[in-house]
C-alpha cells in the first residue's frame, strides 16, 4: 500500500530559475514605486 502516490498531493510546477528571478526583480521594482507613492501620500496628508 506504501506504493499508492497520494491523490490529495499537489503537482509541483517546476520553472525555470532565470525566469522566477526576472519576475522577483520585477516584482520589486513595483513594490519600491507603490512604497513611494504610498510615502508621498502620507508625507503629504501629515503636512510634511
Amino acid at each position: 500500500n506504501l506504493d499508492i502516490k497520494n491523490p490529495h498531493q499537489v503537482e509541483e510546477d517546476v520553472k525555470d530559475p532565470k525566469e522566477l528571478l526576472a519576475k522577483y526583480e520585477s516584482l520589486n521594482v513595483e513594490v519600491a514605486k507603490i512604497r513611494q507613492q504610498l510615502k508621498a501620500v502620507l508625507d503629504e496628508a501629515l503636512g510634511q
